[in-house]
């Protein structure tokens, strides 16, 4: 088992990036990585359709949303292939500081037989680079709404 994580704080409250994180259909309009493949947001125990870019690789996955706590903690979790092979449970975690701040925890703890395997591979090895560039798309983004 291993995690990537990034922790960025945002200066805007907590509902606001919970407004970002939600709005899937305005995911275009500031996210290069991450997404949607549908305008619905997210529901707990129900599959979404997301696509997620990255430089060396762009690929589609339909994982399902896990933990919905609003204006605190969006998860969901995806397998490859059979549940236990390489797993992957992505979180969004949102901790107010004070009244108009927020730190932002966006981690993804992976685990299974394969994930001694996939740890090494190149796509891991620049992921943690890639949870923060996220991170900073969701600050920008919350930041300009409160403008």
């Amino acid at each position: 088992m291993f995690t990537i994580q990034a922790r960025t704080v945002i200066d805007v409250p907590v509902t606001t990036v919970w407004q970002v994180l939600m709005d899937f259909a305005a995911y275009s309009e500031w996210s290069t990585m991450l997404i949607p493949l549908q305008d619905a947001p997210p529901q707990l125990n129900q599959t979404m359709k997301l696509q997620l870019s990255l430089p060396e690789i762009t690929y589609s996955f339909e994982p399902v949303v896990i933990v919905l706590e609003k204006n605190h903690h969006f998860a969901w979790r995806q397998k490859t292939g059979f549940r236990g092979v390489f797993d992957g449970e992505h979180h969004f975690e949102l901790m107010p500081l004070d009244a108009t701040q927020t730190e932002l925890h966006n981690y993804e703890h992976y685990s299974g037989l394969l994930s001694p395997i996939f740890k090494r591979l190149p796509m891991m090895q620049t992921a943690p680079a890639g949870f923060e560039a996220m991170n900073q798309e969701i600050k920008q983004r919350a930041e300009a709404l409160t403008v």
